[in-house]
């Protein structure tokens, strides 16, 4: 709809398309006589600034937004073109009704505000973040989760004044390398992201996360916009830390024990899962040439014409005892045949598991006259 006001007569309409007079539910003939002033189509409230901006000098063409009353009296938000005559106070209007797509932006935006109210209650750190030319990590959006993983808040991401928040200067400094090729590929693939690296969340204080993300969509600028998940695992890798220092120490302990001691669990009684130094002196072999080579199993020191005893043997005094206790040959390095007696304990672990802890003793000599093997 369009009509034509006089901004020297208080915005006296003095013409108008059919549209315009149905809207305002003012005759044509009352319009063509000037008693309608378009002001009276306004909001009380709006009829100052309205007026202002139409009667700005050195303008051509206006272009805004503002709401109309209609003939029932209901406010209408319209977009609106003024042209303005040369030399003359006439300004030619021309409306669109944009309430329909102002209500569904309005609704799109409460349900957003929704959204990000449910993704605030998240435990895990939700984020979406683009990508520039420069591999700089920009932030676009951090729940509540997130925030506290990254120590700030979004109160002060409000605040920042034209600085982008980055993410890539959070990164631990050893792991950086790591990250942005996990986001290059993603970007090169569109695969998924899914690797560990630590994060900055106070000034020196680095906690682990698990990083899931990928691309969603590109900007306008060809940008990659990730979604990503963040979940502080730090604790999960203290206690992995501490357990693989345990573990550290325990093999530092057992390679050092006196005797030819190996453990082995229940499930592969033959295969050794570490061994002191002394079983290494014992077999000839070096630790590499065991565990590499023959894969740390003791059948590939047996002849083959006793393997099935022994595995056989073995198996039955697991089933049957709290204890193991074999004798039979084994060729150690440069082709010398030795009598040995394997002795076990088998432990029970905390998870239900068996263990079991043993040791291989030399009784070639003392045992030369007896036979201890039959098929």
């Amino acid at each position: 709809m369009s009509c034509v006001a006089d901004k020297g007569d208080n915005m006296a309409v003095i013409d108008s398309d059919s549209h315009f007079s149905e809207f305002v539910g003012v005759h044509p003939s009352k319009i063509k006589q000037g008693k309608f002033s378009f002001l009276n189509a306004l909001n009380p409230r709006d009829r100052e600034a309205v007026f202002k901006r139409f009667c700005k000098k050195n303008q051509r063409f206006i272009y805004t937004e503002f709401e109309m009353l209609n003939s029932k009296g209901e406010s209408v938000l319209v977009y609106c073109m003024g042209e303005n005559e040369d030399n003359s106070e006439l300004i030619r209007l021309t409306f669109a009704d944009i309430s329909n797509s102002e209500k569904k932006r309005r609704e799109l935006k409460r349900r957003a505000k929704e959204t990000d109210h449910l993704i605030d209650l998240v435990n895990s750190g939700v984020c979406r973040f683009k990508v520039t030319p420069d591999m700089h990590i920009e932030a676009l959006y951090l729940n509540e989760a997130c925030c506290r993983l990254f120590g700030t808040t979004k109160a002060s991401l409000k605040l920042r004044d034209k600085t982008e928040y980055r993410l890539d200067d959070l990164i631990h400094p050893d792991d950086k390398t790591l990250v942005f090729q996990a986001i290059g590929k993603a970007m090169a693939t569109h695969c998924s992201i899914d690797t560990e690296y630590r994060v900055k969340a106070h000034k020196d204080e680095y906690i682990w996360c698990k990083f899931n993300g990928a691309i969603q969509y590109y900007d306008k600028e060809n940008n990659p916009v990730f979604h990503a998940v963040f979940t502080d695992i730090n604790e999960i890798k203290n206690s992995e830390e501490e357990t693989d220092a345990a573990n550290d120490k325990f093999v530092a302990m057992f390679k050092s024990m006196p005797g030819a001691f190996f453990c082995a669990s229940a499930e592969k009684p033959l295969i050794c899962d570490y061994v002191s130094d002394d079983f290494i002196d014992f077999i000839g072999y070096s630790r590499k040439e065991f565990f590499e080579k023959m894969h740390g199993n003791l059948l590939s020191l047996v002849s083959e014409r006793e393997r099935k005893f022994v595995e056989a043997s073995i198996s039955k005094q697991c089933a049957e005892a709290n204890g193991i206790c074999l004798v039979y040959t084994i060729k150690v390095k440069g082709a010398k045949h030795v009598l040995i007696e394997d002795k076990r304990k088998i432990v029970l672990q905390e998870d239900g598991s068996k263990t079991m802890l043993g040791t291989l003793s030399d009784i070639t000599e003392s045992k030369k006259s007896k036979n201890y093997f039959s098929a």
